[in-house]
């Protein structure tokens, strides 16, 4: 077992509301300061050694993880490909979620492209229906000044 050293400034030997720091203690209240940190350091230990010699809480965990293992491997052999399956199988599933994305990008700019396409229909539509209505109000106009009206005049 390894003992771990904390550093000077470590919020373990920082003072709490209810504990001061060691370097401000005179003399006189060092031993019963003392005293009071091996009682917290036994009690510590206590507590440690018990969930150390209660080997079911590991063993269970430990047993759990081992379960766990067959069903990583089989993720893994199907992320990485190495399954040993040839032809599209054999990308993985990682090679086969990158065709899929390049292929999304390639329809995306597709669907980006018709949808400018349809911007600019829509764009000449509008203008066209602007021009029917000047040719009918046009027609209209002239209707109502008495001029004779032509076919050749409200058609150009």
């Amino acid at each position: 077992m390894s003992v771990v050293v904390e550093e000077e400034n470590s919020p373990m030997l920082d003072a709490g509301p209810s504990r001061p720091h060691p370097r401000t203690l005179l003399p006189a209240e060092l031993l019963p300061h003392l005293s009071h940190l091996q009682t917290l350091e036994s009690g510590l230990s206590h507590s440690l050694s018990q969930a150390l010699a209660d080997r079911s809480v590991l063993a269970a965990s430990h047993s759990r993880l081992a379960a766990l293992l067959p069903r990583i491997d089989a993720v893994d052999l199907e992320l990485s490909g190495r399954a040993g399956a040839e032809g599209e199988g054999s990308k993985g599933l990682k090679g086969r979620i990158e065709v899929v994305n390049g292929i999304a990008e390639r329809v995306g700019g597709k669907v980006r492209g018709l949808d400018l396409e349809l911007k600019r229909v829509r764009e000449a539509n509008e203008r066209l229906t602007e021009v029917i209505e000047l040719k009918v109000r046009r027609g209209a106009c002239a209707g109502c000044a008495g001029r004779p009206r032509s076919p050749r005049s409200t058609a150009g």
